[in-house]
């Protein structure tokens, strides 16, 4: 059986060409903007966080007065309501 190549010759030639392949960047040269992107809406949420004023959640008791009638109101629990 004759000795035959594993490739063809024009595979080989074009493989070992200067310009054969090309390299491939580590990361797209989007990363860098989805990163910034990332990063800014993690400071707007620390700075949100950081600036909200937090609500206070008070139960009170009493009666709601429609136009209709008067509806009573009752508290799960006992509390001290404050001035809303």
């Amino acid at each position: 059986m004759a000795h035959q190549p594993l490739f063809r010759p024009q595979a080989m030639t074009r493989a070992t060409d200067e310009h054969a392949s090309v390299p491939i960047p580590a990361a797209p040269l989007s990363w860098p903007l989805v990163g910034g992107f990332a990063v800014a809406c993690a400071a707007a949420t620390l700075l949100f966080l950081g600036a909200v004023a937090h609500v206070r959640k008070d139960t009170v008791g009493g009666a709601l007065v429609a136009a209709g009638g008067a509806v009573q109101a009752d508290p799960q629990r006992r509390g001290v309501g404050g001035r809303m």
